[in-house]
């Protein structure tokens, strides 16, 4: 796994302690998110498909991954394996290496949503019901909002034991 830092990068290192993780600077983060999706594709070692996730998505779980991956291994043939709900796009997305050629050939105009908009061929969109490949938390009321959101149903999840 390759875990691209940037703002406060030597906190996210510290957190991550001894985690067998690759770790790729982006000293370039505050030009914005494709330049640490640029620095953690070239940094990521030679892959047959990379999962480009963000970091701001705590409500991705593992069984997000598996219904995505499954997704995308049974569908995508060789494209892009983009999440949809409800007509948004979500994250994280699938992307063979081929794709990833592409996107590294242009740094300058690098992005899943650039070529997934002029080559729509290159994208298998994933339907999918699931609000958690939309949310994620940009604002502190994102983040308290999700707290609540997570002790509301844990509070549910007792009462039904």
């Amino acid at each position: 796994m390759t875990v691209v830092t940037g703002h406060q990068g030597a906190a996210v290192t510290y957190a991550l302690g001894n985690a067998p993780v690759n770790f790729v600077h982006n000293s370039a983060f505050e030009e914005g998110q494709m330049t640490s999706v640029d620095a953690g594709l070239r940094g990521a070692p030679e892959a047959k498909n990379y999962l480009v996730a963000l970091g701001d998505q705590p409500m991705i779980t593992p069984d997000c991954l598996i219904t995505l991956l499954t997704a995308h291994h049974a569908n995508a043939d060789g494209r892009i394996t983009v999440p949809m709900v409800d007509g948004a796009r979500g994250n994280p997305i699938v992307l063979p290496a081929a794709q990833r050629a592409l996107m590294l050939a242009d740094p300058f105009n690098l992005g899943c949503r650039k070529l997934s908009r002029n080559s729509p061929e290159l994208v298998y969109q994933f339907t999918t019901a699931n609000p958690n490949f939309i949310a994620d938390i940009d604002t502190p009321e994102d983040l308290a909002l999700a707290r609540s959101n997570r002790l509301s149903q844990r509070s549910v999840s007792h009462q039904q034991h």
